[in-house]
């Protein structure tokens, strides 16, 4: 399992703190001019910015962790606590870099064909870490390739 960086939560409280801040001082500026277009501008942006803080909120409390390698596949949790699975045989190919801000598995297609890609935030759990993910795949899918989705082509890593 690779947790979020713990500067990232830092961030996040910082973005959580900064949102409802700005909310407020934007909430103060809608209240100064009701029922004109300044102070539906402001009521506007204090409701985008309390979505902010929300969403980062979210992101705090339901993502503890960003990647988990299992017998059964590979799960990524995102910022709203959705979880998403891949078994091992539905693994086609990857588009993961180390120091990169986000990969992704492409998996197989099913029924409905076409290739489905599974995002990875790995911004969020750092350079070392993977690397480590990649080197731990590579290991249980010996014939993994880096290739961009819809390219159709592989390339050597």
């Amino acid at each position: 399992m690779f947790p979020v960086l713990r500067a990232w939560r830092v961030r996040r409280v910082f973005a959580v703190v900064l949102g409802l801040v700005a909310a407020l001082v934007a909430g103060a500026g809608a209240v100064q001019g009701p029922g004109s277009w300044v102070g539906w501008g402001w009521a506007a942006f204090a409701a985008l910015m309390l979505g902010l803080a929300v969403y980062n909120l979210l992101g705090l409390v339901r993502q503890p962790w960003v990647v988990r390698l299992g017998p059964a596949g590979v799960a990524v949790c995102y910022a709203t606590g959705r979880v998403v699975t891949a078994g091992w045989s539905e693994i086609a190919a990857h588009t993961i870099t180390p120091g990169g801000r986000i990969g992704a598995l492409l998996l197989r297609a099913g029924a409905g064909g076409g290739e489905r890609v599974m995002p990875i935030p790995t911004r969020l759990i750092g350079a070392a870490a993977t690397a480590e993910v990649l080197a731990a795949l590579k290991a249980r899918l010996p014939g993994l390739a880096y290739r961009v989705p819809g390219g159709g082509g592989t390339a050597a890593d």
